[in-house]
């Protein structure tokens, strides 16, 4: 998803370049060949980095990033920031029944208020 998003931003803002950290505990090849399956068009600008998000965040002027510590984060580096994420249908559906809240990303849930814009059921 959050590739996906990268895409479309580049097609509209071709300078922008991306960054995407590897953690220590992922293999560098398995990050690759899914950046491989989400078809990346050659010579896109991603950078694979296998440094700490903290250090990549705070690198970059905007975050894109999946719900969840990494939202959070990046409010904490007062980095401007979008959540995408993919929740299949049935699941979607379950949770909105269990849990009762108007946010699903940890800065919005901790302000009361949409500070994480795509973070709103």
């Amino acid at each position: 998803v959050q590739l996906a998003a990268a895409r479309r931003l580049h097609e509209r803002r071709p300078e922008c370049r991306f960054l995407l950290p590897i953690a220590a505990t992922i293999r560098r090849a398995d990050v690759e060949a899914a950046v491989a399956r989400a078809a990346v068009p050659p010579g896109f600008p991603l950078e694979l980095v296998g440094v700490a998000s903290r250090t990549v965040m705070s690198a970059c002027d905007v975050v894109v990033t999946k719900p969840g510590t990494a939202t959070l984060e990046a409010a904490l580096l007062d980095r401007p920031g979008v959540v995408a994420a993919r929740m299949h249908g049935l699941s979607a559906a379950l949770v909105r029944r269990l849990v009762s809240v108007p946010y699903w990303a940890m800065p919005n849930l901790i302000a009361g208020r949409a500070v994480v814009p795509g973070c709103s059921w």
